[in-house]
């Protein structure tokens, strides 16, 4: 088996677009090289030749910060799958590349194929289209916990609030709310973040992706999330709220909800990390992995 690796970003992007599946949201190139900094990232995309034909590809790139290479991308988008036809090639692709490399948040259905992976985190998502609206998910709970989250919407409703989507100019509002909600555990406190969810937002739209809720109460924009619709999957992906006004995350994700029944999605994907609350409802849990070939100092 032999190995071949491309550095230039026309042929990596020729090579994306041959393997890519383009099943879920994180293979499409697009949002992906949102997450991809010329200043300190460099394409690292591996073909591997079996007989001399072409059997997978590994789409790497490497983080001049980290010093190691990582998926392409980065380690935000999730549910990673690798281009390779034979699943049971993954080992020689990894233990082909001499270099440091540190792939996270691989997908579960990936596990068997890697050697010795370790659990990186927990995703968590609903299967919708079992639901015919949002009353009857709110049935799966428990009768206490029903009645208390539908307490604290309808008391939200008391402060008159309005709903407005796609509203990218709330983009800058969203990050100085997201910062206050999660003080230094906010991802926009890293370098570059900002900007490539920036990306992000502008890509969805331009692609007519995006579900992009802000809450609004007495015309002040005071919570805001990003949600983007994919092949029958909606993906919650980053928000901030006022946490001087309760309930206002329990508000987004009811929303959240409502519009992914309304456009028939099968899936709603709210990512990894709990923030608090997702073990509450009901939701789906996946272990997501993660490969590393060198102790990390």
């Amino acid at each position: 088996m032999e190995f071949k690796s491309f550095t230039k970003l026309e042929d990596c992007k020729k090579l994306w677009d041959k393997y890519s599946p383009k099943e879920i949201l994180w293979d499409l190139w697009e949002f992906n090289h949102c997450f991809f900094n010329p200043k300190i990232n460099q394409f690292f995309f591996v073909v591997g030749y079996q007989e001399g034909k072409e059997i997978g590809l590994l789409p790497l790139q490497y983080e001049g910060d980290n010093d190691f290479h990582a998926f392409f991308g980065g380690n935000y988008p999730e549910r990673r799958r690798f281009f390779i036809k034979n699943k049971e090639h993954i080992k020689d692709f990894l233990n082909s590349f001499p270099e440091d490399m540190n792939i996270e948040y691989i997908d579960d259905s990936e596990k068997e194929y890697f050697p010795d992976p370790k659990e990186c985190d927990v995703s968590f998502s609903l299967n919708i289209e079992d639901f015919p609206d949002i009353d009857s998910y709110f049935a799966s709970f428990s009768k206490k916990h029903r009645k208390n989250i539908k307490y604290d919407l309808r008391h939200l409703e008391e402060l008159n609030y309005s709903t407005v989507w796609n509203n990218i100019d709330d983009f800058k509002t969203l990050v100085e709310l997201n910062k206050q909600r999660f003080r230094e555990d906010s991802n926009y406190l890293q370098d570059g973040f900002e900007e490539s969810m920036k990306k992000l937002v502008e890509t969805a739209k331009e692609k007519d992706m995006l579900h992009m809720l802000s809450i609004k109460i007495s015309n002040k924009t005071e919570a805001a999330e990003i949600a983007i619709f994919y092949n029958n999957v909606y993906y919650v992906l980053d928000g901030g709220t006022n946490t001087d006004i309760k309930n206002l995350g329990k508000l987004l994700i009811a929303e959240h909800i409502k519009n992914a029944i309304k456009l028939k999605a099968k899936k709603i994907d709210f990512m990894s990390g709990d923030s608090g609350w997702k073990k509450l409802w009901n939701l789906e849990e996946t272990k997501q992995w993660e490969w590393i070939n060198f102790e990390p100092e």
